[in-house]
């Protein structure tokens, strides 16, 4: 009863044939089930592994801009790029894979937005010892 009296009308029909006796208050319970039948969150939230791919390009954006290459050395730059580094020579083992037409963990956005980079990034590491 006293649900009647606050919200107008009764739990059947939520308060729709005493629309005019709830002074424009919003009904609740219509309200929360409009948002949960209509809102879906998987078109629109990327996997933790995108969005650690995409902070690892911008980290190497950032590096480029910074000095000028994707040549990242640990004696020239720091150890503290040593992931980055790491990460570069993956993309790049995998971007070469997909161009093969062999099975990379890229999809085509990803080997577009590497491609956009220009410039060295696909350049390996020069390490002497060379025989």
């Amino acid at each position: 009863e006293l649900r009647r009296r606050k919200y107008g009308g009764d739990d059947s029909n939520g308060g729709a044939d005493d629309n005019n006796n709830n002074h424009g208050r919003v009904q609740p319970q219509r309200t929360a089930k409009a948002i949960t039948t209509s809102y879906s969150t998987k078109a629109i939230v990327p996997s933790k592994r995108r969005i650690q791919w995409e902070t690892n390009l911008s980290s190497l954006r950032s590096f480029h801009k910074q000095f000028g290459t994707f040549q990242i050395s640990a004696t020239q730059h720091g150890s503290e790029y040593k992931s980055l580094q790491q990460w570069k020579c993956r993309q790049r083992k995998e971007y070469l894979l997909f161009k093969e037409g062999r099975k990379s963990v890229l999809d085509e956005e990803q080997v577009t937005l590497l491609e956009q980079l220009g410039g060295d990034w696909l350049v390996g590491s020069k390490r002497g010892g060379g025989r």
